[in-house]
């Protein structure tokens, strides 16, 4: 596929029009007039789940995507919609008594008004990829509100990540906490995933939290703490041999499970850790974050689906006879959003015509399979290529960050791509 400033443009109008349309339904669908508030679920077919939990992730990340609709739309709507989010949180997720932000609350038929006290052990606890969320959608939200009670919020949960869940020692960060931050038996994001210390999602998410928060408060540890994050990437988290990351860790880093490959995680770390790097402005960092990028991106590649072009889900070793494979063939919609920017970025870190075209793949697959008629994306396709049912719309784990990010990130770097074909060097 040729790469010429028309389709470039068109591929690039294609994404806007797609983020309004992501916005739309957001602002359309989510909002709960109960507690003034957004629904925890919201089902295939845009009912509310009346009596579900609001998570944490979800409600960062409502706060994140408004934030960002105001920036790219300028209407004032979403910027309400953002203010809305951050009184939710300070009257809701934050912790009064010790800080930090619940994994969930009540809906408010469970729940007396703003008194989470009550809440069970799971839904008080201090997961901190959920912090570092609250890090991400509060910086994100100070840039277009300028409240200074905005970046004290996000400085307030970068020093409790910092006191609790940091280990000088060993490096890195402890998974996940009790509601006093207290240790925890049970350190798991989701049931899916193996109960340990530290976890790739969690160092990759709190590194997300950060660079954004240095971008509004450029302070000398948070950079040095960016830095450590980098260097468990570098160091223990990506695999040199099979350019891989590596999933679960015990405290020291040692892997838990070497036999399962994400290939989504591989693809959003690739360009999340450049641009990282990037912020940081520490040459060594950068010139190290580039190969990893170009790396992460490649082993990428071993996900694609042939016969669709869509990236799948994941891949695992079999137990018995690790020369064999066993890929799980279903195309998760945050998998696509993802791969879309990663691999516009591997274009332009390498020049690779191939990067570009599975770019275009992956938004190709999204606007034929993922784009549901009644607004929103599926949650994905299965192995068969038929949709995946008994998901839901809106949820703890579906959330407009990572499709809407990708279409900001994607129309950034096709900005980029076109300058550079306008004045060729």
């Amino acid at each position: 596929m040729s790469i010429t400033l028309a389709t470039i443009k068109a591929f690039q109008k294609e994404l806007a029009d797609e983020a309004i349309k992501i916005l739309a339904y957001w602002e359309a669908f989510s909002p709960d007039p109960r507690d003034n508030g957004f629904y925890g679920t919201v089902t295939d077919e845009n009912s509310p789940v009346l009596d579900a939990v609001k998570g944490s992730v979800l409600n960062a990340r409502i706060l994140w995507s408004f934030a960002n609709g105001y920036v790219c739309t300028k209407s004032e709507k979403y910027l309400q919609l953002a203010n809305k989010a951050f009184s939710y949180y300070l009257l809701h997720f934050k912790d009064q008594k010790f800080g930090g932000a619940y994994w969930y609350v009540e809906a408010p038929d469970k729940t007396t008004k703003n008194n989470h006290e009550h809440l069970d052990p799971v839904g008080s606890k201090k997961q901190v990829y959920a912090q570092a969320f609250w890090i991400y959608a509060l910086s994100a939200y100070y840039k277009v509100s300028k409240r200074e009670d905005v970046l004290l919020e996000a400085i307030a949960l970068f020093e409790l990540i910092e006191k609790y869940s940091f280990d000088p020692t060993l490096g890195g960060y402890i998974e996940a906490f009790k509601r006093d931050w207290s240790s925890i038996q049970d350190q798991r994001l989701s049931s899916k995933d193996l109960n340990s210390a530290k976890t790739m999602n969690t160092h990759l998410h709190i590194l997300e939290g950060y660079m954004s928060l240095y971008q509004v408060w450029p302070d000398s540890h948070l950079k040095e703490q960016i830095c450590h994050l980098l260097d468990r990437f570098d160091q223990h988290i990506i695999d040199p041999t099979t350019h891989h990351l590596r999933l679960f860790f015990d405290a020291n880093f040692v892997p838990h499970d070497a036999t399962t490959t994400s290939y989504g995680h591989d693809i959003e770390a690739s360009w999340l850790l450049l641009e990282a790097a990037n912020i940081t402005q520490e040459p060594v960092y950068i010139a190290k974050m580039q190969k990893h990028c170009t790396d992460l991106a490649t082993a990428s590649l071993e996900g694609i689906d042939p016969a669709t072009g869509g990236l799948n889900y994941e891949s695992k070793l079999a137990p018995a006879d690790p020369s064999t494979i066993h890929i799980l063939a279903e195309k998760h919609w945050w998998v696509q959003a993802e791969a879309l920017v990663g691999f516009l970025e591997a274009y332009l870190q390498t020049g690779k015509s191939t990067f570009y075209n599975q770019a275009m793949a992956i938004w190709q697959y999204i606007q034929h399979h993922l784009l549901s008629p009644t607004g929103e994306w599926r949650w994905g396709i299965d192995a068969q290529g038929q949709p995946m049912t008994g998901y839901y719309k809106i949820g703890l784990w579906k959330c407009p960050y990572h499709n809407l990010r990708a279409m900001l990130e994607g129309q950034k770097r096709l900005s980029i791509i076109q300058d550079q074909l306008s004045n060729p060097l």
